[in-house]
């Protein structure tokens, strides 16, 4: 009887420890959603070198976008590689960005 006795409290010491130690495991941290990177098209209203932004409005969308341009912003046209003061007013183009808070960042415009 003591050995059954003796059998029952250790196995409810195993189970209670194990218990304990599942929930002290810290949980899996959750997975960062990858950035969806979208693309707007339309007509340069305004280039700010200095502020690194520019201004695109699509017509036919009804919607004027300003794109914040940072080192990693890739700029061409015909295969050839432009600065952003390289842009005029007027000029179509497609930018090609990513949503960080509130900033629309430019990834690729062409």
């Amino acid at each position: 009887m003591k050995k059954g006795l003796m059998i029952g409290i250790a196995l409810a010491v195993a189970f209670a420890f194990t218990g304990m130690l599942m929930a002290a495991e810290p949980a899996a941290p959750a997975k960062q959603e990858a950035t969806k990177e979208e693309v707007f098209r339309g007509t340069v209203v305004s280039v700010d070198a200095v502020a690194n932004t520019i201004v695109v409005n699509n017509k036919k969308a009804n919607k004027e976008e300003t794109f914040q341009v940072d080192s990693k912003t890739k700029i061409t046209f015909a295969k050839k590689e432009y600065k952003l003061a390289d842009i005029k007013k007027d000029q179509k183009v497609a930018v090609h960005y990513r949503v960080e808070g509130d900033k629309k960042i430019a990834t690729l415009i062409r």
